[in-house]
């Protein structure tokens, strides 16, 4: 009995430690779902027609809208130049009317009203690294970015508190894929319960106010098998 109690704790421990270990949803951009835009059909990253089910999401639901707003899509379901599996995002910068849009993929959900993204995930684990392979074309002198934080919502100040952070920004050509190293660095010992992500071609992205966001057209970022990684376990 004490062999079979002790091997009940110890999957007990290992469930628990899996369980605040939770693997980034769709990091293999394997699932995709097309959409029928206004001139074109595009696709988004994930399963189902509802897109706030979506883990991952772009800037292509601008492709729905009516004349004059209807957007490029800037980020297209890469099938031939992958590092892994069958698919990668492919985030293409471009512009809209004159205003400037960058390739993105991550965790926001585009509110065209307010003209901004509102970013954010549900998520509760701790990792050290948010990892990735990627290739650039950049346009003139543009960046890449890969960015992450998490936070937490503090009930004294009824504020949510940013408790760790980390991005690389790649500012030349890389034509081959090759992997992003994002180190994680925490100010606070609590678990979070939201993290954001952003993964774009162009790094000078304005959260406020996206029309606001400054690049170069044409600068172009393949992203796949991004994945976050964990402190070693028991």
């Amino acid at each position: 009995m004490k062999t079979v109690t002790s091997t009940l704790l110890l999957s007990g421990l290992v469930g628990l430690v899996l369980a605040q270990q939770p693997a980034l949803d769709n990091g293999n951009l394997e699932s995709w779902t097309q959409f029928t835009g206004t001139n074109e059909s595009y696709w988004e990253p994930g399963l189902g027609n509802d897109r706030t089910t979506h883990f991952l999401r772009t800037l292509n639901q601008l492709a729905d809208e009516a004349f004059p707003l209807t957007g490029p899509v800037t980020t297209i379901r890469e099938t031939s130049d992958v590092h892994g599996g069958t698919y990668a995002a492919k985030m293409v910068s471009n512009v809209l009317a004159s205003f400037f849009l960058p390739g993105f993929v991550g965790t926001g959900d585009l509110d065209i009203t307010e003209q901004t993204i509102h970013l954010g995930r549900q998520f509760n684990g701790r990792p050290e690294k948010f990892q990735g392979w990627y290739k650039y074309t950049p346009v003139n002198g543009d960046s890449a970015e890969f960015r992450v934080w998490f936070t937490r919502y503090d009930a004294l100040t009824m504020q949510s508190i940013k408790i760790g952070e980390g991005s690389q920004k790649i500012k030349s050509a890389v034509n081959t894929y090759s992997m992003f190293d994002v180190n994680i660095n925490y100010s606070d010992a609590g678990t979070p319960d939201t993290v954001v992500i952003f993964c774009t071609g162009s790094a000078g992205y304005d959260l406020v106010n996206l029309l606001s966001s400054t690049g170069e057209p044409g600068s172009t970022l393949w992203a796949d098998d991004l994945s976050f990684v964990y402190p070693a376990g028991i």
